[in-house]
């Protein structure tokens, strides 16, 4: 039997709306052991849903992602501090205003949008790339810019190339 009928009031014969359980620090551990959506509820559903667990191996990913981009951002600043100059006019602009505000900004956008990712790690775009895919070339890409940022670091360290 529904519980929600048990709280029905009899002279309208409508559900009270203030059935939910109170939210306690129980409840949020509970949710997080017992979580309830691993896949899709429905056929028609199996290229786009929410999940509301993730699994460790995509925990690492975001890790591993946001270790990068504050290694980008470092060898960046000392790149800029040995000559080189920014190609992105925004992130230069913030270098320019200050670095602080500069490593802010880089380290939020990326964590934004890999909350935004992870929010949708199992839909399509344009149903032709899965956004998990995307997710997951996203930490060799930023491998192939920390090893070229070292190799700019080694090479300006033996002679002065200018950028």
């Amino acid at each position: 039997m529904n519980n929600a009928y048990l709280h029905a009031d009899p002279r309208t014969n409508r559900r009270r709306a203030d059935r939910r359980n109170p939210f306690t620090l129980s409840s949020l551990l509970a949710g997080n052991r017992y979580c309830r959506r691993h896949g899709a509820r429905r056929d028609s559903d199996r290229h786009s849903y929410y999940i509301d667990w993730y699994g460790p191996e995509l925990m690492l990913l975001v890790i591993g992602i946001l270790l990068f981009c504050f290694a980008d951002a470092v060898f960046t600043l000392t790149l800029l501090s040995r000559g080189a100059i920014e190609v992105n006019p925004f992130m230069a602009w913030l270098i320019e205003t200050d670095i602080q505000l500069f490593a802010i900004i880089k380290m939020a956008l990326t964590g934004v949008c890999l909350i935004f990712l992870v929010m949708h790690i199992n839909f399509r775009i344009y149903r032709l790339l899965k956004v998990n895919h995307v997710l997951y070339a996203c930490l060799p890409i930023y491998a192939l810019l920390i090893v070229y940022e070292m190799v700019l670091l080694t090479k300006f360290a033996t002679s002065s190339i200018s950028f």
